[in-house]
């Protein structure tokens, strides 16, 4: 799954609205909305930071089964 996949998929199982996840960012209200119709992936920080709003928050899972990192993106950069 591709970053812009899983922000679709963030968005639609979280039913925020990438309005809503805009103005939570502090952005222009089209932001989210415009980076997915370009396909312009969000930084890492970003991407922590919409999936705090949508509920969720971001994990890197190494592939050896070890403990995972968690960033929960609801902090201040």
């Amino acid at each position: 799954m591709t970053t812009l996949e899983a922000v679709r998929l963030m968005l639609e199982r979280s039913g925020v609205s990438s309005y809503r996840v805009a103005l939570n960012l502090g952005r222009a209200s089209s932001y989210v909305a415009g980076m997915l119709r370009r396909g312009s992936c969000p930084s890492a920080d970003l991407l922590a930071k919409m999936a705090h709003i949508c509920g969720y928050r971001l994990d890197l899972v190494p592939y050896d089964g070890s403990e995972a990192i968690h960033i929960d993106g609801g902090g201040a950069g």
